[in-house]
């Protein structure tokens, strides 16, 4: 009987393994093969989890509908109580109860700020200024302060004593009664017609009349006691042309050293005013000195906004590519009163939108046309310096169309900038170093489409947006179970569903001059789980524009809320679904998980391909 001779089998091709993981957020700045692993060249639609891993946003919907486009959103609160205030189309609301109430109409259109000062909200629309003290709205002029203008020094002579109020033509003028004379001369021209009052010795009087510069009094005010002192008060109107209108063209504004700051007046680019404090009886936001203006640089470029940077305040202009940009305000408190002195900060990268102003964190960002920038500090100089933040999409950003209509304010740690329906986000808990230069690091941004916002606001952790055709929409952040878990409902826009991707790079796994192929087993997506979801998993090669290989659910069981039509017994945190299909001969290959189906959610922990090596690519 012949011997048997045992031959071992013939080794199959060695099998390699690639692993994604670790992600971040999406990298526009390259080529979709030259990207870091950890990152994508698209994926819409997905935010940071706690763990800094992609998953599924949430939705939004429309709250309201109006019948104009939404300029603002406002919320309040002061000792009667909280508001939420509406500016669409020509008119401003009170939200609540079963219907808006309309507080007023025949407003300026177009994109209105406010601020709370003295317990009222005040709102500058850009044709308008207003006080809102949680149950009327009325022009700012109606409680303006009436400065007294002028002080007798002596018998004879007299000096200036406060500045003008721009928001009123009403001016007090002090005088010393003698007993005989009966009348006084006053500091400006009465207008024509114009309300003249009088007091004396806090009594007020009638019989009294003015012509140009002359007040006369029926009767002569008596001699004041003690002798010298002022006892005679005249309050009468002088209009300035164009005065008021100085205040209530303001687009931007900022508290700072217990002021207001007001500025993006179109005639007076160039200039900005504020508030005088203290002022006895009066809101201080109801006082805007004629004296308190400052020529921020020259009038060839605007204030577009302010941001605070540390002890001063940051006032930054649009680019006019010779001109500083940004300059730095302070405040000096002395024994005659506080002095703002502003000196010149940076030069260059001004700002393009005056709607993209905020800190995240502390960082004070801005966008300029080429990108999102924050003012910082050098670590060695503590010069102030223009950081780039946004350079990971920049490439996208920067070519969007009208980028003086972006918007952006902070949420949950995330700076949210919209324009044109899309939204570039960037996360506070994830910074980048994509250089040398110490100090100096980006952040790790997301890209999120379908959010029509043409303004934004947040509230006590709730993101709220205005739209073009007139709708109030939130962000669906308040749809949370009993146990504080998001609801499944959260993930829809409106209604409808939220297409989310997560892409790899366009791989060529090392070697861009050899074939490879991915055998039917051992590659898999791995997911987190949520009480509904699922995948759609797309091989896109050099030779295709890509193939579904596989969908998979990857819900968790709970009685809580059961979906027969998509039904699973996983009860674990986490789900893998594997490939199951070969994919042959690819030079390089992308790998896309997708969900795009209503009301799921989805997150993505791990991608893992296998593949082997096959003839190179002659």
């Amino acid at each position: 009987m012949p011997a048997l001779t045992m031959r071992s089998a013939p080794s199959g091709p060695k099998i390699h393994v690639k692993n994604y993981s670790l992600f971040r957020g999406v990298d526009f700045s390259s080529d979709p093969s030259k990207v870091d692993d950890r990152r994508s060249p698209w994926a819409p639609n997905l935010i940071s989890d706690a763990g800094g891993f992609p998953e599924k946003r949430l939705g939004w919907r429309t709250v309201h509908t109006f019948d104009g486009p939404v300029h603002g959103i406002f919320f309040f609160k002061n000792q009667s109580g909280s508001y939420q205030l509406c500016h669409a189309g020509s008119k401003l609301w009170l939200m609540g109860g079963d219907a808006p109430q309309l507080l007023r109409s025949d407003l300026h259109q177009g994109r209105s700020r406010a601020f709370p000062m003295g317990g009222k909200l005040w709102i500058l629309t850009g044709g308008e200024y207003l006080a809102f003290d949680g149950e009327t709205v009325c022009d700012a002029s109606e409680l303006a302060y009436v400065p007294v203008t002028t002080v007798p020094s002596s018998t004879t002579e007299r000096v200036s004593y406060q500045p003008v109020n721009l928001l009123t033509p009403k001016r007090k003028n002090l005088f010393i009664g003698d007993g005989e004379t009966k009348s006084f001369t006053l500091d400006a021209a009465s207008d024509p017609g114009g309300e003249v009052r009088a007091w004396v010795d806090e009594v007020e009087v009638t019989g009294v009349t003015a012509s140009g510069t002359t007040v006369t009094f029926a009767q002569a005010p008596a001699a004041s006691v003690p002798a010298g002192t002022p006892n005679v008060r005249v309050q009468f109107e002088h209009t300035t042309a164009g005065a008021e209108e100085r205040i209530a063209h303001c687009t931007c504004c900022a508290l700072y050293a217990g002021r207001v700051f007001l500025s993006g007046n179109p005639d007076y680019p160039g200039v900005d005013w504020h508030s005088e404090l203290d002022v006895s009886g009066a809101d201080s936001a109801a006082y805007i000195p004629d004296t308190s203006y400052t020529q921020i640089g020259s009038d060839d470029s605007q204030v577009m906004g302010y941001l605070r940077a540390g002890e001063a305040l940051a006032i930054i202009k649009e680019d006019n590519e010779q001109d500083a940009s940004v300059f730095l305000r302070t405040v000096q408190h002395l024994d005659s009163g506080d002095l703002f002195p502003v000196e010149q900060g940076v030069s260059g990268g001004g700002a393009v939108s005056r709607h993209c102003f905020a800190s995240l964190v502390d960082d004070p960002l801005f966008l300029s046309k080429n990108g999102v920038y924050a003012l910082a500090s050098q670590v060695v100089t503590l010069e102030r310096t223009l950081q780039q933040r946004s350079g990971f999409v920049d490439a996208r950003l920067c070519r969007e169309q009208d980028l003086d209509e972006a918007v952006a304010c902070v949420w949950k740690g995330y700076y949210v900038l919209c324009v044109n329906g899309c939204c570039y986000v960037a996360d506070a808990k994830q910074r980048a170093s994509r250089s040398n230069e110490t100090g100096t690091w980006e952040y790790e941004w997301y890209y999120w489409t379908n959010i029509p916002a043409r303004v934004l606001c947040e509230h006590a952790g709730s993101l709220y947006f205005g739209t073009q055709d007139g709708r109030l929409c939130r962000m669906n952040d308040d749809r949370i179970d009993s146990e504080g878990n998001v609801r499944m409902d959260a993930y829809n826009d409106d209604g409808q569903a939220i297409v989310a991707d997560w892409a790899t790079k366009l791989d060529d796994d090392g070697d861009f001059m050899q074939y490879k192929t991915m055998p039917k087993r051992g590659s898999g997506v791995y997911l987190k789980t949520y009480t509904r979801s699922g995948v759609r998993v797309i091989a896109r090669t050099d030779s295709d524009f890509g193939r579904e290989l596989t969908h998979g659910n990857a819900s968790i069981f709970t009685f809580a809320d059961i979906d027969f039509s998509d039904f699973t017994f996983n009860t674990l945190p986490e789900n893998v679904v594997p490939f199951g299909q070969k994919v042959k001969k690819y030079k390089l290959m992308q790998i896309i998980c997708r969900n795009d189906a209503l009301n799921q959610g989805f997150g993505v922990y791990g991608i893992e391909k296998r593949f082997y090596l096959g003839r190179t690519v002659k």
